[in-house]
């Protein structure tokens, strides 16, 4: 078992700085568009990705490369991201082309001292202890200095060529089995939206009228509660329905809030009640649901709306609900969200929701059919996330005994 200080016999730590020259790029200016076009590879931090780097989609003209800090690199240069968003930063790849690069990228030269599949895959294994040297601040990047040192574990040189040729081709075998699971995923999560689309798409589900939301219900917002407005904590007759209570589709009722008396007075119109569906339409945008019994005559948020079922022998609230809740609904509400700024689904914009409505009992049934498929789906999304989980923690593994002698 190796530890902080102990490597196999051979081996060394070593730090970049020591064993390698690192440099970086420069951005040609924007303004100047006779820059950009030309046929020098330059890449960015979000284009380092994968073991080797064999195209990049931006190209910059020689005099674009003249008039910047950008240095054209040779193909076996590890580039090591020092900023972007998301998981970029730490993430590192082989160029396979000579390639210029911005100032957010390292460029790890070529070396007699380690193949560059050692340093990339050493880098891959200490990913998450590169990004924790800066935090977790995104602004935050790393740089020259930084990276000069970083210590990797180096076997010998003539211990490197096969190690690399094994890490090389099982990362590969690992990728292929993880696209293929995460493809086998996808397929199941779109199971329930083909499953519906069949269902209304049929002769007989042509043949159902497509009403509107706003002729089956009464689409009514919720209510602001009054500025500086404090929740009891004790239990009243009047909760507070907030978006967080129902994003998981099953209110707690541990979690609620509850108003007083005074306060309930002021917001009495703004009322749900379990006959109706709730959709929430600020924040997390399109969740459904209903609410059980006990909470008839809750308080809502005014970052929800409620749907009144306006004759119920006509339209079954958990029809209603289930609909709103699958792919189609989804998409539906999805199309009528606003984008611009901050994202809100208007009230008059769900009323102009269309939904198949045939008749009574046929959406029983529908629904029961529906939530089998959902549940059959559930199970199976759950066992292929578990199969993918489990490939995805395949390369750190493989990784942990390379760099302690175990290939």
């Amino acid at each position: 078992m190796l530890t902080n200080d102990s490597l196999p016999r051979g081996w060394r730590w070593a730090k970049l700085g020591d064993i390698t020259r690192i440099a970086t790029g420069g951005t040609p200016s924007t303004v100047h568009y006779e820059y950009y076009g030309g046929d020098i590879h330059w890449l960015t931090s979000g284009d380092v990705k994968g073991t080797y780097i064999h195209d990049v989609p931006h190209r910059i003209t020689q005099q674009g490369l003249d008039n910047s800090n950008a240095k054209v690199h040779p193909a076996g240069s590890v580039m090591l991201a020092m900023s972007g968003q998301g998981k970029t930063r730490g993430t590192s790849a082989i160029l396979k082309v000579p390639s210029a690069c911005s100032q957010s990228v390292a460029a790890i030269l070529p070396t007699t001292e380690a193949l560059p599949e050692i340093i990339h895959f050493a880098l891959v294994k200490s990913y998450e202890n590169t990004r924790r040297i800066t935090g977790d601040n995104e602004r935050t990047g790393l740089n020259l200095k930084i990276i000069q040192k970083i210590e990797i574990p180096l076997p010998p040189l003539e211990e490197q060529k096969p190690i690399a040729r094994i890490l090389i081709a099982q990362m590969a075998a690992i990728e292929k089995a993880r696209t293929a699971a995460k493809a086998r995923l996808e397929a199941a999560k779109a199971l329930p939206a083909a499953y519906l689309r069949e269902i209304f798409e049929s002769e007989e589900g042509k043949g159902w009228p497509k009403n509107l939301l706003g002729t089956l219900c009464s689409v009514k917002g919720g209510k602001r509660l009054p500025k500086g407005t404090d929740f009891t904590v004790t239990k009243t007759n009047h909760p507070y329905l907030r978006v967080v209570d129902f994003e998981n589709g099953n209110i707690n009722l541990n979690e609620l809030k509850y108003l007083d008396n005074q306060t309930q007075s002021q917001i009495s119109r703004y009322i749900i009640n379990s006959d109706d569906v709730y959709i929430s339409i600020a924040g997390t945008i399109g969740l459904i649901g209903v609410i059980p019994e006990e909470l008839d005559g809750s308080n809502l948020t005014e970052n929800a709306a409620r749907l009144i079922i306006k004759d119920k022998n006509n339209l079954s609230r958990d029809y209603l609900a289930g609909y709103l809740k699958s792919p189609l609904g989804q998409e539906a509400i999805k199309q009528r969200t606003n984008a611009v700024g901050q994202p809100k689904l208007a009230l008059e914009r769900i009323a102009t929701i269309g939904i198949p409505l045939p008749n009574i009992s046929k959406q029983n049934d529908l629904l029961t059919n529906i939530n089998n498929i959902f549940h059959e789906t559930s199970y199976l999304v759950t066992t292929l996330q578990r199969e993918l989980d489990a490939i995805s923690a395949l390369p750190a593994a493989l990784l942990g005994q390379a760099f302690s002698g175990g290939l």
